[in-house]
């Protein structure tokens, strides 16, 4: 996890996997898909414009790119896919639900 500008950036892969979500990494063309529960994801790293079930979302955050990994604004997404994030202060965690 990142913090960057004020939001809380995770792995999009573990994040929605754990969610019950797939997540493909599609390099042709360099695009992350993610697909579940009725809903169909489309991230590109660099860029703050995501596809939500075809329609356009404005993220807070770009896609990120650190290590290998896509890092995204947690609370964002997981709301966008009807996922609610509470904030605990003690240990300085997210739980999403």
């Amino acid at each position: 996890p990142l913090i960057h500008e004020g939001h809380l950036l995770v792995p999009v892969r573990p994040l929605l996997e754990q969610l019950g979500y797939r997540v493909k990494w599609l390099a042709a063309d360099n695009t992350i898909h993610i697909s579940g529960k009725g809903h169909v994801l489309r991230l590109v790293p660099g860029n703050s414009v995501a596809e939500l079930d075809e329609q356009e979302i404005q993220l807070e955050q770009p896609v990120l790119i650190r290590m290998d990994r896509a890092l995204v604004p947690l609370r964002q997404i997981a709301e966008l896919l009807g996922h609610s994030v509470k904030w605990k202060a003690e240990p300085q965690q997210a739980v999403v639900r």
